[in-house]
C-alpha cells in the first residue's frame, strides 16, 4: 500500500510539472507577445523665436489601405515619397488592436500634448505615442493637430490649420516582441506660410515620415562658428535635414537620415561655407565629419 502512494504521489507530481510546463510556453507564444510601437517628434530650424504646436491625438490605421484620403482633403507628398493627406475624413475607424485586425484605426494617444518644435532640433525628440500592437502591416498614421502659434520677437501670432487632421500615408510593419520607432519629422520652415497682411500664418505641413532603425546620421564640429552658421544634408536637390550648430561648442547632428550618400553644406551669415558632396550614412551609424572650417 505504501508502494501504491509513492507510485501516485510521482504521478501526480509528473502531471503538475507538465501543465506547469505548457502554461509558460503559452505565456511566450506569438499571440501573447506584441510588437510595440514608439512614435517620436523632431524638427528641422527655422527662423522664428518658437513653434508651438499642439497635438490632441496620434493614431495608425491597421490593415488595407483605407480609402477615407481619397477624394478628400489635399494629398501631397513628403521628401521621402510619403503622402500627406491634409483631410479631415474619419472613415473606418476602429477600436483596440484585435478589433482591427482587418483594418480599422487605433489611438496611441488622445492626451493634447503641446511641442516647441524649435526645441526638438539637432537630434532631439519628444515621445508622442506609445503603445503595444499586433503584429502587421499598417498603412498610415493620423495626426490630429488642434491649436498652432508662432512667436516673433516676443510677440505671438495664431497659425490657421485648414484641416485639424494630417495623416501621413506611409507603410510600416510591426512584428512579434519587437519595439519600432517612427520619427515624424516636422520641417517647420517649410511648414509656415504667411498668407496676405502680416501676422497671417497657415499651416500647410512638410513632414517626413521615418523609422529611426533604418537611419544613421552625420555630425561634425565648425571651429569657427561664431556666426550662426547652419548645416543642411542634401539628396540630390533636395535637402533632406538641417541642422543650426552650436555657436559655443560648433557641434551639430544631422540626424535621421536614410542610407545613402549625401552632400553636406554648412554656411553662416557672413558667407563663410563648407562642403563635402560624398558622405555616406549607413544605418544605425553616425558619420563624423571631425572639425571642419568655413571659409
Amino acid at each position: 500500500m505504501k508502494i501504491f502512494n509513492i507510485a501516485g504521489i510521482l504521478v501526480l507530481t509528473m502531471l503538475l510539472a507538465t501543465a506547469c510546463s505548457d502554461s509558460d510556453d503559452s505565456s511566450t507564444s506569438p499571440e501573447n507577445n506584441p510588437g510595440t510601437l514608439r512614435v517620436l517628434i523632431t524638427d528641422a530650424p527655422a527662423t522664428f523665436d518658437a513653434v508651438n504646436v499642439t497635438i490632441s491625438e496620434v493614431s495608425v490605421h491597421y490593415g488595407v489601405e483605407d480609402d477615407s484620403s481619397n477624394g478628400s482633403g489635399s494629398d501631397s507628398s513628403d521628401d521621402n515619397g510619403n503622402g500627406i493627406d491634409n483631410s479631415n475624413s474619419d472613415n473606418g475607424q476602429g477600436g483596440t488592436a484585435k478589433a482591427a485586425l482587418d483594418s480599422g484605426w487605433i489611438t496611441l494617444s488622445n492626451e493634447a500634448q503641446e511641442f516647441d518644435l524649435l526645441t526638438l532640433t539637432n537630434g532631439a525628440t519628444a515621445l508622442l505615442g506609445e503603445k503595444e500592437l499586433e503584429s502587421g502591416l499598417y498603412t498610415q498614421m493620423r495626426l490630429e493637430v488642434s491649436d498652432a502659434e508662432l512667436i516673433i520677437d516676443d510677440d505671438s501670432y495664431p497659425v490657421k490649420i485648414p484641416s485639424g487632421t494630417i495623416k501621413l500615408i506611409r507603410g510600416f510593419e510591426i512584428n512579434d516582441g519587437v519595439t519600432t520607432e517612427l520619427v515624424v519629422d516636422f520641417d517647420a520652415s517649410r511648414s509656415i506660410h504667411e498668407k496676405g497682411g502680416k501676422g497671417d500664418y497657415q499651416l500647410q505641413p512638410t513632414i517626413r515620415l521615418v523609422t529611426r532603425n533604418d537611419c544613421g546620421s552625420i555630425s561634425g564640429t565648425v571651429t569657427n562658428a561664431e556666426h550662426a552658421p547652419l548645416a543642411h544634408a542634401i539628396a540630390g536637390a533636395d535637402t533632406i535635414n538641417s541642422a543650426y550648430i552650436d555657436t559655443v561648442d560648433g557641434t551639430f547632428t544631422l540626424a535621421f537620415l536614410p542610407t545613402g550618400t549625401y552632400t553636406v553644406a554648412v554656411s553662416d551669415t557672413l558667407g563663410n561655407s563648407y562642403e563635402n558632396a560624398a558622405v555616406t550614412v549607413t544605418k544605425g551609424d553616425d558619420t563624423v565629419l571631425g572639425d571642419i572650417t568655413l571659409k
